[in-house]
C-alpha cells in the first residue's frame, strides 16, 4: 500500500531443528522476529533456499517451515521480511547426506589377473534417491569363492588374492539384505613358469631306441600352463660328455647308445622353471655282438687244479652284457666238472674239446677250444 515499514531495532533469525538430515528426511524451521528484544508473532516472513534445486521441497506450515531434499549437499536457509529489507545476517546451513543403502555396486581395479595377484574391491552404496553413501556401514563384507584371501585395504575397501584358475563372481554386500544383484566377474589366469615336470616314455631303453619326453609347467601354485617354450637336456650319470655317450636329441625324443643311467629334465629359458626330480632314464646293453674269452694256456694241466675260463660279452657298442646265458660243453663230458662259477675241474687224463655258446638274448655265438691231456697230480 506504499507505506514504508522501519526496521529500527529489528532482528530476524533462522531457527532449524537440525545441522544435519538424510536424504528424504523433513527438517523444521522457523523464522523467529523480535523487536527491540520482544518476539513478535503473526509477523509474515519469507524464508530464502539456496541452492534452489528441483529435487528439494519447501512447504509453509502454521507459520514456520518444512524442508524435504533428496539430493545430497549443503543448504543454506535465510529468513527475511517479504520486502526484503529485514534479513538474517546469518543464515543457518544444513547438511544433506545419503539415508541408508538400499543398491551397492562392486568394483574391481582389474577384471582379469595372474594367480597370487592382489586385486582392489570397492563397494559403493546408493540410497533410494541414488546419492552415493559417503562413509560405508561398518558391516560390508564380500560374497567371495572360499579360496580367495581377503583382506582389508587402506585407500580400497578390500585386496583379495587368488591363486588358483578361474572365473569368480565378487558381490559387495552391506549390513544383511543388501547384496549386489550384478556382481563382478574376475578371471585368474596362470602365472609365469615356476615348476616342470618331465615324463619320459619308455623309462628303459636299448641303444639307439627312441623315447618321447613329455614337458609340462605350473606356475608357483601348481596352476598348469600350455604352449612355454622348452629346452630339454640330458645328463649322463657317468659324467662323460654327450659325444661320448652318443645322445641325441631331436625335438622332443631322445636317445643314447652307452649303458648306463641318464636324467632328462625340462627348462623353459628365461624363467625359474627347472624340473628338480628329473626323468630317470636307463639304457641297457644290446644284444651280444662281441666277446673276450680269458683262459689259462699251457701244454698241460694238473688233476682237480681248476682252469679258470673268464670271458666278457659286449654288444655293437661296446656296452658288457651281463644278461647273457652262456653254455658250456665239454667232449668228453667223464671226468669234467664245471663250478658255479664257470671253472673247470679235470679229474681224468684225456683229450678234451670245449664249446662255450652264448644262447640268450636271441643271438649265438660259439667259441670252440681244445685241452690237452693233463698230467696226473701223482706224477
Amino acid at each position: 500500500d506504499g507505506t514504508t515499514v522501519s526496521y529500527a531495532g529489528w532482528l530476524i533469525e533462522t531457527e532449524v531443528s537440525a545441522l544435519t538430515i538424510a536424504a528424504g528426511e523433513t527438517l523444521d524451521i522457523r523464522c523467529v522476529v523480535t523487536r527491540a528484544g520482544d518476539l513478535l508473532s503473526g509477523f509474515r516472513t519469507h524464508l530464502a533456499v539456496s541452492p534452489a534445486v528441483a529435487t528439494s521441497s519447501l512447504v509453509e506450515v502454521i507459520g514456520a517451515y518444512q524442508f524435504t531434499a533428496t539430493q545430497t549437499g549443503a543448504y543454506s536457509f535465510q529468513c527475511q521480511t517479504p520486502d526484503g529489507n529485514l534479513v538474517d545476517t546469518h543464515p543457518s546451513t544444513v547438511r544433506v547426506i545419503a539415508a541408508d543403502p538400499v543398491v551397492v555396486e562392486t568394483s574391481l581395479d582389474s577384471s582379469q589377473v595372474q594367480a597370487g595377484a592382489p586385486v582392489e574391491v570397492n563397494c559403493q552404496g546408493f540410497d533410494a534417491y541414488g546419492n552415493q553413501i559417503e562413509e560405508q556401514p561398518e558391516v560390508t563384507t564380500l560374497s567371495i569363492d572360499h579360496l580367495f584371501e581377503v583382506h582389508h585395504g587402506l585407500q580400497e575397501e578390500f585386496v583379495v588374492r587368488g591363486t588358483l584358475i578361474g572365473s569368480y563372481s565378487i558381490a559387495c554386500t552391506m549390513g544383511s539384505d543388501v547384496v549386489d544383484e550384478t556382481p563382478e566377474t574376475l578371471i585368474v589366469v596362470p602365472g609365469v613358469a615356476a615348476n616342470s615336470i618331465t615324463t619320459v616314455t619308455p623309462a628303459i631303453l636299448h641303444p639307439t631306441e627312441s623315447a618321447t619326453v613329455t614337458c609340462s609347467y605350473s606356475d608357483l601354485y601348481g596352476n598348469l600352463l600350455t604352449d612355454v617354450p622348452s629346452t630339454i637336456s640330458v645328463l649322463p650319470e657317468s659324467g662323460q660328455s654327450g659325444a661320448f655317450n652318443g645322445i641325441t636329441l631331436e625335438a622332443n625324443h631322445f636317445s643314447a647308445i652307452k649303458r648306463g643311467r641318464y636324467f632328462v629334465f625340462c627348462s623353459t629359458p628365461g624363467f625359474y622353471a627347472g624340473d628338480e626330480t628329473p626323468a630317470d632314464v636307463f639304457i641297457r646293453s644290446g644284444l651280444p655282438h662281441s666277446w673276450n674269452v680269458d683262459m689259462l694256456e699251457q701244454d698241460c694241466y694238473w688233476q682237480d687244479r681248476s682252469i679258470p675260463v673268464n670271458y666278457t660279452i659286449y654288444d655293437y657298442w661296446l656296452n658288457e652284457v651281463d644278461d647273457a646265458l652262456v653254455n658250456t660243453t665239454v667232449i668228453p663230458d667223464e671226468g669234467v666238472v664245471i663250478d658255479n662259477d664257470g671253472t673247470l675241474l679235470l679229474s681224468q687224463e684225456a683229450e678234451y674239446s670245449f664249446t662255450l655258446e652264448i644262447v640268450s638274448p636271441t643271438f649265438l655265438i660259439i667259441l670252440s677250444f681244445t685241452f690237452i691231456s693233463f698230467e696226473p697230480s701223482s706224477i
